[in-house]
């Protein structure tokens, strides 16, 4: 009625009045109201002095805009003027200085609640209950005083016993039926939005209310506190409205029995005057109580709807955050996975762990928070271990260290030793103390092989270098001890077979390669002594392309030795070169032996070709190796499972793995 933007607005936004419907209700309205002060207080037994009317303006004014009061207070006035010639037998003069009292009353109640406040008047905490009863109590003495005034000049009463009454009954008609007349007005819209569950607990609050109101007034049970069951569930299930209109409904019924002279008050035995203060008293007693439980009540359901918003803007933040933690992790693991890293932290403290990411990577378990970093030092080679653990602890302890990096090798769940780089950032606290260190550590262990054999193959072509040139010196010296015209002829032939062998090991090294054209290959330069001083022979097998390789570059060796220092560098030196395969276990054995040639003597130094013959062929096939410096001349042989020299992995191909220093 008077919530939404008054009509006739002129531009300016100045007011002219309010809608023609909304004045009339309030002025029938305010004339109802004046029925049931004149009701109230002309009892017999013990009339009531209460003022309804003086509840309704101020209730009005509470809420509507401040350029429309004139309005209202114009309406209230005639409704006045017309109630007090009907009801209290007034004529106009005194009836308007009542009502002037009446409207100053309301005027100042209403600036005083809602001084600084643009919006209207609301029961929004305890704060407003306060302010509103101290403004019930103070307003009225405006009222008070110019009815009192006004009956005192017309002689009906003094204004020392007028006054009280006056002001007790202004008082009580604010207290009471303000709150039902604001909290009406501001929900009023709402009804029309009620389910019928709601109207129909409605009815069955208004029942509990009369039903107990009328137990305990007609003074059958002594059950007075049953009077709050209704105003507890009107405050809780409808907040201040529910709780205020409760109250109005147990005033009015209180007022009608004790107007019928029946009640707790009336039975009492006093004098009618405290009748009427004690009634007035519980009257006023029982709105403030319905207000300030209706006040709680919503206090309580915005303060569950704001925990409701702020939980469902948590849960939106933390769903928001775990999702960028999970892309976040995501991201960290493909980079982790990408970089071959495990992921860890460490607490120096308690000496616990957490392995982030990639374990299972480097040791073949599942990636858990194993607790406790002694469980990796545990897996770390013995001969790395100290130097590692020594460098680890004295970095942690010095406070100028902010990183460290380590090298070792690290147990794998198939057993094998993995190479790692261990890098870390040191975190320390204000004392320079190592609280935290967060760090990776990189699997590096093909890296190594690959460096590892690049200085190999480095090595390997410097010594087949020396070792060509000292082929060709050997090929020389023998062509020229044999003489002939032919020298340069057939020098020139055996160095074509000298590269027709590299081109076979170049062209084959992907492919099988047959082990007697292997043999024959790396001995071309000396095919002159085939089936003579040099005799191969053993059953057909062919090699893998990097067995081949590896096979070879021993033979060249040994080939190479004996053409220096061995059978070959003489004339009546032989060489045996056999092999076969054991049909009861399936394995490959090889021998070299020389025999006639000069007489041999263990060398003091093992350079890399021993390494070749020796270390190589064992790392490399799991071999058994004999390599005897015998004095009638060297034997060489290995034997080793068949299947490694058909089925060798590529990855050993250009290099093999050498053992570790």
């Amino acid at each position: 009625m008077v919530g939404r933007r008054q009509a006739g607005t002129r531009p300016g936004g100045s007011v002219r009045r309010p809608s023609l419907l909304s004045l009339g209700l309030f002025a029938l309205t305010y004339f109802a109201f004046c029925w049931l002060a004149d009701q109230l207080g002309s009892a017999d037994v013990a009339g009531i002095t209460i003022w309804p009317p003086g509840g309704l303006l101020l209730g009005l004014l509470l809420i509507a805009d401040r350029r429309s009061w004139p309005w209202w207070i114009g309406t209230g006035l005639m409704a006045e003027l017309a109630a007090g010639a009907v009801f209290f037998h007034l004529s106009p003069v005194p009836g308007l200085m009542i009502f002037t009292g009446n409207a100053l009353e309301a005027v100042a109640g209403a600036t005083f609640l809602r001084w600084g406040k643009i919006a209207s008047f609301r029961f929004s905490d305890l704060r407003d209950i306060l302010a509103f009863t101290l403004a019930g109590l103070l307003a009225p003495v405006v009222g008070a005083t110019v009815g009192a005034a006004t009956v005192s000049l017309t002689a009906r009463q003094s204004f020392p016993d007028a006054w009280p009454l006056w002001w007790v009954g202004d008082a009580s008609g604010v207290l009471v039926f303000t709150p039902a007349v604001l909290t009406v007005l501001q929900n009023w819209r709402k009804w029309r939005r009620v389910e019928t569950a709601r109207w129909i607990e409605v009815a069955c609050l208004v029942a509990l209310s009369v039903v107990t109101a009328h137990l305990v007034f007609t003074g059958r049970y002594p059950f007075d506190f049953l009077l709050l069951l209704p105003v507890l569930w009107a405050a809780l299930r409808f907040e201040t409205l529910g709780a205020a209109l409760t109250s109005l409904l147990i005033a009015l019924t209180a007022s009608h029995y004790t107007l019928a002279g029946e009640g707790t008050v009336t039975r009492l035995g006093v004098s009618t005057g405290m009748q009427q203060f004690m009634v007035q008293l519980f009257l006023v007693v029982a709105s403030l109580l319905a207000l300030v439980l209706g006040t709680l009540a919503r206090q309580r359901r915005q303060s569950m709807q704001a925990l409701k918003v702020a939980n469902r803007n948590l849960q939106s933040r933390v769903q928001a955050q775990t999702a960028s933690l999970q892309a976040s992790d995501k991201r960290f693991r493909h980079a982790a996975d990408a970089t071959n890293a495990l992921i860890y932290e460490t607490r120096p403290d308690d000496g616990t762990a957490v392995f982030a990411y990639g374990l299972e990577r480097f040791v073949g378990e599942n990636e858990v928070d194993l607790g406790n970093s002694d469980w990796w030092r545990g897996r770390i080679h013995p001969d790395d271990a100290p130097a590692h653990v020594t460098y680890h602890d004295a970095c942690l302890s010095d406070s100028a260290c902010q990183r460290y990096s380590s090298n070792y090798r690290i147990r794998h769940g198939d057993g094998s030793w993995r190479d790692v780089e261990d890098h870390g950032q040191i975190i320390r606290d204000t004392n320079g103390k190592a609280v935290q260190l967060i760090g990776s550590i990189v699997d590096v262990t093909e890296r190594r092989h690959a460096e590892a054999r690049e200085r190999f193959l480095t090595r390997e072509v410097s010594h087949r270098a020396k070792n060509t040139l000292s082929l060709v010196q050997a090929v020389a010296r023998q062509l020229g001890a044999t003489g002939g015209a032919d020298f340069l002829g057939r020098f020139e032939e055996r160095l074509q077979a000298l590269a027709e062998h590299q081109n076979l090991l170049t062209q084959n090294v992907w492919d099988g390669v047959a082990l007697d054209d292997l043999v024959r290959t790396q001995l071309a330069h000396f095919k002159d002594l085939f089936d003579d001083r040099i005799r191969i022979g053993g059953p057909a097998l062919t090699l893998s392309g990097n067995a081949a390789q590896l096979v070879g570059m021993a033979l060249h060796e040994l080939a190479t030795n004996a053409a220096k220092y061995g059978a070959l560098s003489s004339d009546t030196g032989r060489i045996g070169i056999t092999w076969q395969i054991s049909a009861a276990d399936d394995r490959f054995l090889m021998r070299w032996i020389e025999s006639g040639g000069p007489r041999v003597k263990a060398p003091k130094h093992r350079g890399f070709g021993s390494t070749v013959i020796e270390r190589m062929i064992r790392t490399s096939f799991g071999a058994q190796v004999i390599l005897d410096f015998q004095a009638t001349g060297l034997i060489w042989q290995f034997t080793c499972p068949s299947a490694t020299l058909r089925e060798m992995a590529a990855t050993s191909a250009a290099a093999p793995v050498l053992p570790r220093p």
